[in-house]
């Protein structure tokens, strides 16, 4: 087996100084941080599409809707999962594996409640009911989306035949 590369792989911290000091200033790993985000990432790190270091808090936050890592809950060391989307229509040809697909909100949300959902029973706690009432309305919200309407045709009854003339209110 040859492994061309990680896709995605973020270590858990409960300490981001600890971390920081570690991966940024001792390993001189190329991290950075959105502006107002603690979370620490990279997409040019050799053998990884992307390489993160995300706090517990934020952890916590995604997945018990609380910054507190709950305590009868053993703390992640990391984060290693990958996302697959099945669409009804192909997807535009890319040009590189490095290319972004560009999700609509939605989707972004069923990803996100329904990961949340699946990582519960993970970490033997019950799903919150608020959580799964999120993660089910954001799969309804994608399954009315993509309804296929089907083609609508006239009433054989109320079908003349003939060309209707809208000028003239006739038919000939």
């Amino acid at each position: 087996m040859r492994i061309e590369f990680i896709a995605s792989f973020a270590t858990v911290t409960p300490d981001l100084s600890a971390s920081r000091a570690l991966y940024v200033e001792a390993l001189g790993l190329p991290l950075e941080h959105a502006v107002g985000d603690d979370y620490l990432h990279s997409e040019a790190i050799d053998g990884s599409k992307h390489f993160g270091v995300w706090p517990l808090t934020q952890a916590a936050q995604a997945c018990f809707g609380t910054s507190q890592w709950p305590d009868d809950v053993p703390v992640p060391q990391a984060s290693i999962y990958a996302v697959h989307v099945q669409v009804k229509e192909h997807l535009a040809q890319f040009t590189s594996l490095e290319q972004d697909i560009n999700l609509p909100a939605e989707y972004l949300n069923a990803i996100h409640w329904n990961l949340c959902v699946r990582l519960f029973p993970q970490y033997q706690r019950q799903a919150d009911p608020l959580i799964v009432s999120l993660a089910k309305d954001s799969l309804n919200t994608l399954r009315k989306a993509n309804v296929q309407i089907g083609r609508l045709t006239m009433p054989t009854d109320l079908v003349r035949p003939g060309i209707y003339n809208p000028y003239s209110d006739q038919i000939r």
